[in-house]
């Protein structure tokens, strides 16, 4: 693809916003003074030479439009040799012979169409600065902005304003120009229309005006629909997003169905303002036929009438005049419609670019060359740092704050949840008056209650929450690790480079201290491993890890590390805490949030939060000595006096015990980076198969209309042209009256032909539009999980919206295009020969040399289109995946880099228009040369006698009007086979994509409680990802599961434990063996059989969009009491109780209440409900608290108690009070017995997993499996 011009790049473009920004600055300090500033205005300033250039040009084109007709009584003078003479002695002609009127006037076409493409050429340097201003301020803008901007505004929004409302604006300069020139083309012509026809001209007048003024009542109408449909837009891809990024959940869920159905819903609305936005545009395409169809014809017969001067000279001269008419009238109502879309889209663009901004001096201040001699690495003094102020009244939607969401940054994910009705239901939270020194080089733990701030605490550290008074300062460059890290789409090497080629000397290092060359040695591909969307190809403790190595890579002085050890298992997690932490970072600044309390007493200082404040500060011996302080009570939740841990001196300091960098480098150097799954991509021309797959959708009798009504178009057209030359010569031996009502049957019969099939493309459009969207869904919805893992979101989005406009916005228009011009060419080509047959020869020559000119653009057009189409989706990657991952961005200084990526993205998509429409314009001026001489061959001809003088009129008009007609047809032909891509691609989703097995089966169960009691049986099992065949991550596993049990599944990462769940839930389907339950295969149950009938707490959970009464009960099964009751016994009674609606309180992804703790408690409350035979719980003490961790270990206890539970975790302490524990290594089952009794076997691998976690823990731990042993047994 090759590049654009400098001038024209991202970089070079976005200096056009800097008075923009500057003035916006000023209206954020001063809001009564400064107005936001005008994004018009700005870019007007810019480009206004370039209006001026493309206006000028375009009207010399509109004089040399008008100019022809009025040379067609000149050409009829000098074929005359009676009139010829005396026009030349009285100057009445131009040129003296009809050879030179010839050249005259195939000069002055050329000179039109050079002067039209060159205006294109400036319309389109125009457009391609436009976008990269557009899209580019769109991004950059996404980082500045305030969590309460976010919660108006949504990354799917963020993709509406760059892919379609960028490219509305885009088109404002050459839709205003096209207003201009069209009014100045209808005003000349209407001026010499007056010489001709006299009075009889304001018939025209009044027609025009009249239609005009119809046209003009509709705009407001049009605007709010145009506003309406992109609202309904932003609701239906905020849902779709919600499936995307939350989707291996819902699919476990089995509550896809919902999903479909919420986006269909939000997609019915769409479609219910598209097809009153249908409805205008056939009206204004219905006005804009009366004017083309109906006002000629009438005006012409109140001539006749009036003034009874009926001449081939007059009556030609006014038909190539109304010919002239035609264009810019049509011209009209499209750049009307654009403009008004175009405000839509600016008034969006603009509520966007002028959102509220974290103000710099708002931020917490960062120093990164510090030279001052402080010895503090961050210092707060009275700081308060707060949230902006929440909608109310609404639960927050799980799946936002998963490190797979979608609609809104991850740093408004971490508002805690306040039992307080005061603050849940008014204020916004916030860190109260904190005041805080930590030195350089310590050790720091922040630990706190549940929603006493922690997260927030390192939000405000990141520069995420708003400072509003005190002083915050951190000195040195920061590393950030969330708990679960922020990854691009790239491979594992890019992501702990993360952009900054300096920190490759430290790629060793990083990689021996997140110790992952082990894992990197199970991987084909190494460090050129992909990780796919948000790290999807890793496992959690995978993904941690690799979080770590990039902050170790990047040499910090002061490391952010908020429960980095929350995804590993005990000895990995201690492993990295002492080698790593203590041992390599020794001596850097560190403030960490600790998963594992029994930790704290190697920690240099303590941080307390409670309520927002800090409560108290110190070393673990000096809280731990007041008896009333707020760190003995947390401590007590963890049944550990850590008063008597050591601490082991030698691991903190052992950094040999790394592997070597040497070791490290030799395996890390040689590697093949893995590729990315490319998009599909249609090659050669576009099948006939997808074009009647489009057609089909609106049934079989959408193309016999058409087809019909197109025939009887053209054979009214060109009868009602031969009548006029007939009426001429009063060929026929008939009365004026009757040629007068002759003409006008016509001329109405072409009017309802016309509106007929406008009226059968906008329903048969509508049609089409609406079942390809749902297709295309339903194979989204049925494709499996391994496909999504393949695939960058942003690619799916981009089809699901982008593709999904041209179905609604683009394709009808293109079709009305292709009628209007195919059936006025081929009316226009009966005429020519009606003039002279001779004139076949020359279409011969002309239509070979067009066809030829078409060929050889056509592929290239139709190529560069499917090139387009796939930048633009990997630019919509990089923008929804970086907008996820602002915190980390900030906190590592990378805004540049990923700036650069995005312009760079915009710049090659830019250069795919680019191309794209230069090949249009190049089409289009080589076949205006080729036509232009269908005109010069009519004169000529007409000079040697091959051509009536009675009917040379009819052939120049006709041959003018051919011209036009086939340049336009062969451009929009070829836009059209370029825009059957998007056919093309939802055709892909639809019909091509790889699909589940079927969420019902005819031999399901027919009784609803097949599983009745919760055995289950794995025989054999052997489980391959599609990726890597011949790679078994679980290894011909066996496991007898009783009914009732309650099972724990620990092991290494890596070991399989996440696999077999997916097993278990199909979502990945074994290459052998088997697993039953209750007596049944499971896979020969419907996938919908198989998991609804399955509960599962998952680690990060996920919320219908619906209220907590439908998320809870979505059958309507429970009574009001019995919810009531489950919400009691997990806690949060008192909290919902608080909320307006109660339990009809919204799940709202507008703002974050709920914690991940909570949200489980909710999943919680609903397996109460529901008495599941099977619970499932996959690591949900990893992302919660103790105190949530323990409620939700008791309920399951005690109200799950005949339930089989499946519990994966880290955290021994929970696995200590299961009946039996399953240890993997390596996709193999190595040992399977009570915890007591392999606690007691020394050498057992769970024993030594249990001996990992510290002396007095693993005592805790031995304690608790010992008492669960003798109460059971």
């Amino acid at each position: 693809m090759p590049t654009i011009n400098d001038n024209d790049t991202g970089v070079a473009s976005l200096s056009v916003l800097k008075e923009f920004w500057e003035k916006f600055r000023l209206h954020i300090e001063n809001p009564s003074k400064t107005p936001k500033p005008s994004l018009v205005a700005t870019l007007a300033k810019t480009f206004w030479p370039h209006a001026v250039a493309i206006l000028l040009m375009r009207s010399i084109n509109v004089v040399i439009a008008i100019q022809l007709p009025l040379l067609i009584p000149q050409v009829i003078t000098l074929l005359n040799p009676k009139t010829a003479s005396a026009a030349i002695a009285n100057g009445k002609v131009l040129v003296h012979s009809v050879y030179g009127m010839a050249a005259l006037m195939f000069g002055m076409q050329i000179a039109a169409a050079i002067l039209l493409y060159t205006s294109y050429s400036v319309d389109l340097n125009l457009f391609v600065r436009v976008r990269a201003i557009t899209v580019g301020a769109v991004f950059e803008k996404s980082f500045r902005m305030t969590p309460k901007s976010w919660q108006k505004f949504n990354a799917g929004m963020v993709n509406t304003l760059i892919n379609s409302d960028a490219s509305h604006l885009q088109t404002c300069v050459g839709d205003i120009t096209t207003l201009i020139t069209s009014i100045a083309q209808i005003l000349c012509a209407l001026y010499y229309l007056s010489f001709i026809l006299n009075k009889a001209v304001w018939v025209t007048v009044a027609g025009i005006l009249f239609l005009w003024c119809c046209q003009l009542a509709a705009i407001p109408f049009v605007q709010r629909q145009f506003r309406l449909y992109f609202q309904a837009d932003d609701g239906r891809t905020r849902i779709l997003s919600e499936f995307l990024f939350g989707r291996k959940m819902i699919k476990i869920q089995a509550t896809e169905e919902y999903y479909t159905e919420a986006i269909k819903k939000q997609r019915r609305k769409q479609l219910n303002t598209l097809s009153v936005f249908n409805a205008l545009g056939l009206y204004g395409f219905s006005i804009n036929a009366l004017q083309q169809n109906i006002v000629a014809p009438i005006t012409i017969m109140v001539f006749i009438a009036v003034y009874n001067d009926l001449t081939a000279s007059n009556i030609f001269t006014v038909l190539g005049l109304f010919a002239a008419l035609k264009t810019p009238i049509g011209s009209i109502a499209v750049a009307i419609t654009s403009l008004m879309q175009s405000i839509v889209s600016y008034k969006r663009m603009l509520a966007f670019l002028t959102a509220d901004e974290i103000n710099p001096s708002e931020r917490i201040t960062h120093v990164v060359d510090d030279n001052s001699p402080t010895k503090n690495s961050i210092v707060l003094e009275n700081a308060t740092f707060m949230w902006d102020e929440p909608k109310q009244h609404h639960i927050y939607n799980a799946a936002s704050t998963s490190s797979h969401k979608f609609n809104t940054p991850k740093f408004i994910d971490i508002f805690p949840l306040s039992t307080n009705p005061s603050i849940t239901k008014k204020s916004p939270f916030f860190l109260d008056s904190l005041s805080l020194v930590i030195p350089k080089g310590k050790l720091v733990a922040v630990v706190g209650t549940i929603g006493g701030g922690r997260s927030s605490f390192f939000s405000a550290l990141i520069g995420s929450m708003r400072k509003t008074s005190g002083s915050a300062t951190i000195h040195g460059k920061i590393a950030y690790c969330s708990q679960d890290p922020w990854l691009m789409r790239g491979t594992i090497e890019e992501n702990i480079l993360f952009r900054k080629e300096e920190s490759k000397p430290n790629l060793a290092t990083a990689i021996s201290a997140s110790f992952l060359s082990r894992d990197l040695e199970t991987m084909p591909h190494g460090l050129g491993t992909l990780v796919g969307e948000m790290g999807v190809n890793l496992s959690a403790g995978q993904r941690a890890r690799v979080g770590l190595a990039r902050a170790v890579a990047h040499d910090a002085d002061v490391y952010l590390f908020d429960e980095l050890c929350s995804g590993l298992d005990t000895h990995m997690s201690k492993q990295i805490f002492e080698e790593t932490i203590c041992g390599l970072l020794k001596g850097k600044t560190i403030v960490m949030a600790p998963h594992k309390l029994y930790m704290l007493p190697k920690f240099d200082m303590i941080v307390v939060l409670d309520g927002g404040r800090i409560v108290e500060t110190g070393t673990f011996k000096n809280l731990m000595m007041n008896p009333d302080g707020y760190l003995p009570d947390i401590m007590k939740t963890h049944r550990v006096n850590p008063d008597s841990e050591n601490f082991d001196e030698e691991n903190a300091s052992n950094v040999d015990s790394f592997t070597t960098n040497t070791v490290v480098m030799e395996s890390i150097t040689d590697y093949e980076v893995e590729l990315q799954e490319p998009e599909d991509r249609r090659v050669g021309p576009v099948k006939r198969r997808t074009v009647w797959s489009y057609f089909s959708a609106a049934g079989n009798s959408f193309l016999v209309i058409l087809i019909s009504t197109q025939v009887l178009f053209i054979a009214t057209a060109v009868f009602t042209r031969l009548l006029l030359v007939f009426w001429t010569d009063q060929a026929w031996n008939v009365t004026f009256d009757v040629y007068m009502k002759m003409y006008a049957v016509l001329s109405v019969v072409s009017v309802i032909l016309t509106i007929s099939t406008l009226c059968a493309l906008f329903r048969g459009g509508f049609v089409i539009s609406s079942v390809s969207h749902d297709h295309a869904l339903e194979g989204v919805m049925r494709a499996p999980i391994h496909y999504y893992d393949d695939q960058p979101l942003g690619r799916v989005m981009n089809r699901l919206s982008n593709d999904v406009h041209v179905f609604d916005l683009e394709m009808i228009p293109i079709f009305i295009a292709v009628m209007v011009y195919a059936s006025s060419a081929v009316s226009a080509f009966i005429m020519l020969l009606y003039t002279s047959p001779y004139m076949l020869i020359e279409f011969v020559f002309v239509f070979a040399a067009a066809f030829l000119i078409f060929q050889y653009y056509r592929q290239t057009n139709r190529e560069v289109k499917r090139i387009g189409s796939i930048l633009r989706s990997r630019l919509v990657s990089h923008v929804l995946e970086a907008i996820n991952g602002i915190p980390t961005v900030h906190a590592y200084g990378v805004l540049l880099p990923v700036l650069g990526v995005q312009r760079f993205r915009t710049d090659k998509g830019n250069s795919a228009m680019f191309l794209f429409a230069s090949s249009q314009y190049w089409l289009g001026l080589r076949l205006s040369l080729v036509t232009a001489t269908i005109i010069f061959v009519v004169v000529l001809l007409s000079a040697a006698g091959a051509v009536s003088s009675t009917v040379v009129g009819l052939g120049i008009v006709a041959a003018l009007r051919l011209a036009d007609l086939s340049n336009g047809l062969l451009l929009i032909l070829g836009n059209f086979e370029a825009i059957f891509n998007s056919v093309e691609r939802l055709n892909f989703y639809a019909e091509e994509l790889p699909s589940e097995a079927p969420p019902t089966l005819p031999t399901d169960p027919k009784d609803k409680l097949w599983l009745h009691a919760g055995a289950i049986q794995i025989k054999n099992l052997d489980v391959c990802y599609d990726n890597q065949p011949l790679h078994p991550v679980i290894k011909n596993l066996s496991l007898s599961i009783l009914p009732g049990e309650k099972i724990g599944i620990v092991g290494h990462t890596g070991s399989g434990k996440s696999t077999l769940i997916s097993a278990l839930f199909r979502l990945v389907e074994p290459s052998r063996g088997t697993i039953t339950i209750d007596g049944y295969d499971i896979s020969k149950l419907g996938l919908k059989t198989l998991r609804s009938n399955i509960q599962v707490i998952p680690r990060m959970p996920v919320l219908q969009t619906e209220s907590l009464r439908f998320n809870l009960d979505p059958n309507s099964q429970y009574t009001d009491d019995q919810i009531w009751s489950a919400l009691n016994t997990v806690g949060l009674k008192e909290y919902v109780s608080t909320l307006s609606d109660k339990l009809d309180a919204s799940v709202t992804d507008n703002f974050n209440i709920l914690s991940v703790g909570h949200r489980q408690l909710v999943c919680l409350c609903k397996a109460i409900l529901a008495q599941p035979k099977i619970l499932v719980m996959e690591e949900t003490s990893a992302a919660v608290q103790a105190d949530v961790e323990e409620c939700i270990q008791q309920t399951v206890t005690e109200k799950l108690s005949e339930s089989t539970v499946i519990q994966v975790s880290h955290r021994l302490n929970n696995i200590a009070r299961v009946d039996r524990v399953v240890v993997l290594e390596n996709g193999r089952v190595i040992e399977a017995d009570s915890p007591w009794l392999l606690i007691e076997k020394r050498e057992s691998a769970f024993s030594r997993l249990v001996a990992a976690t510290g002396t007095l823990n693993a005592a805790t731990i031995t304690n608790l499996a010992k008492a669960h042993y003798y109460r059971n047994s």
